[in-house]
């Protein structure tokens, strides 16, 4: 078996798609979090929307970091604004 120009690009897109369901599922993950949160957790919805749709766009390296640092950064700072533990999730929780 021989590969070729087409095995590479398959293996390109194997890749790919991933990415592109990670940044487009980020993003509207992003859309739906009411703008209070983003403003207690002191962070641009606009620029974390935009930086995750046109990531997958960008080199597949740079295009990748966007979404992870998003989930897994952006995202629990979020969650813990929602929950009620302000900015910071350094601390406890009541109780």
């Amino acid at each position: 078996m021989r590969y070729g120009f087409w095995y590479g690009l398959s293996f390109l897109w194997v890749l790919y798609v991933p990415c592109l369901l990670l940044a487009v599922w980020g993003a509207m993950d992003a859309l739906v979090r009411p703008d209070s949160q983003w403003a207690v957790a002191d962070q641009n919805k606009t620029a974390w929307v935009v930086g995750m749709l046109f990531g997958p766009i960008a080199l597949f390296p740079v295009g990748i970091m966007v979404p992870l640092v998003y989930l897994f950064g952006i995202r629990s700072r979020l969650t813990g604004v929602a929950r009620g533990y302000g900015a910071s999730l350094s601390r406890t929780p009541p109780g």
